[in-house]
């Protein structure tokens, strides 16, 4: 479970005429949901996400994970439980299967085949002479903004942790992709 309790988060420098950014908010998240936080841009979300993998770090009130205060979990153990695709993805230099496998250091239930299907990359990997094996570069330019937010759904998917965060997961996205990528995460929280 997650929950937000009595929480509030500002930033050190005035913001848009107020430091304070997220006041009092209380949100009580059971295990095995799916939650969408929706609002306009610059209202919170991507802070909140930020919030609860300790990216950025609490102010007022606490933050649960299980019953447990995050500031009271080793960073790397929080999120050795969290798979987090971003909403700006940072691609490494590598092939398609390094980036996709990057920084899974345990098993997962997902095979590569799998993970492809449910990131909507398959087709793309089977017509790429080298398929998996094919180099991606950090500046990323040879690959779509569609393709890199994919790829790192697939990498986020992969990981297979207990928490999955995908921090605007339509974004750089056509239609029948975002159904795609939407149906999936309804299917990963079946499983």
């Amino acid at each position: 479970s997650l929950s937000f309790s009595s929480f509030s988060f500002w930033f050190d420098v005035i913001y848009l005429f107020s430091n304070i950014y997220l006041i009092n908010i209380n949100i009580s998240i059971p295990s095995k949901s799916i939650v969408a936080f929706v609002g306009p841009s610059g209202s919170g979300k991507s802070t909140i996400l930020d919030l609860i993998t300790k990216l950025r770090l609490q102010q007022k009130g606490s933050i649960l994970i299980n019953d447990i205060n995050v500031e009271d979990y080793e960073n790397s153990s929080l999120r050795n439980n969290i798979s987090f695709a971003s909403q700006k993805p940072n691609i490494i230099n590598g092939s398609i299967k390094d980036y996709i496998k990057f920084g899974n250091y345990s098993t997962t239930s997902y095979n590569l085949d799998e993970v492809l299907r449910l990131s909507d990359l398959k087709e793309f990997v089977k017509e790429l002479p080298n398929g998996l094996d094919t180099l991606i570069k950090e500046d990323s330019n040879n690959l779509s903004g569609g393709q890199i937010k994919k790829l790192d759904i697939a990498r986020a998917i992969y990981e297979n942790k207990s928490i999955l965060i995908v921090d605007e997961p339509s974004t750089s996205l056509d239609i029948p992709s975002q159904k795609i990528i939407m149906d999936s995460l309804f299917f990963i929280h079946k499983k």
